[in-house]
């Protein structure tokens, strides 16, 4: 539920409450894999011990194998310096599954249905989740 005190457009470094990801991705053209940097570029990210922005990034190379309607995707997620995602150090924060199966509504209208494990080794827990979205191509042609 929105209220006033969430004060949705407040960015700031140390009175935000959300974060705003910059993302560049890449993907092969001869082959399934993918590359993602993401950094947070506005919002809460302070470095508690300069008080300046950390800039927490995430790189993340996946793998996704497609049939049909279904896919599965697998993909190993690092973060090269602590920030939000890991405070004391870096490394290694996510290795995910993710099974995928995309129901057609309407050509060329799809809901894709997922269900995703990861595990993030930098906090020894396991995170299980699921979602549904609708897709709508669109061309800038």
């Amino acid at each position: 539920m929105w209220t006033a005190e969430a004060k949705p457009f407040d960015f700031g470094l140390n009175t935000s409450n959300h974060f705003v990801d910059a993302v560049i991705s890449y993907q092969l053209p001869w082959f399934p894999l993918t590359f993602k940097w993401m950094s947070i570029v506005a919002g809460k990210d302070p470095n508690l011990k300069t008080g300046k922005r950390n800039f927490t990034s995430y790189a993340k190379i996946s793998y996704r194998h497609a049939w049909n309607q279904f896919s599965l995707w697998g993909g190993i997620g690092y973060t090269p310096w602590g920030g939000l995602y890991h405070r004391a150090k870096g490394g290694i924060n996510n290795i995910e599954l993710k099974a995928q199966y995309d129901f057609k509504i309407y050509k060329p209208v799809t809901v894709p249905v997922f269900v995703r494990v990861a595990y993030n080794p930098l906090a020894e827990k396991f995170h299980v989740g699921g979602g549904v979205s609708v897709r709508i191509p669109y061309s800038f042609k």
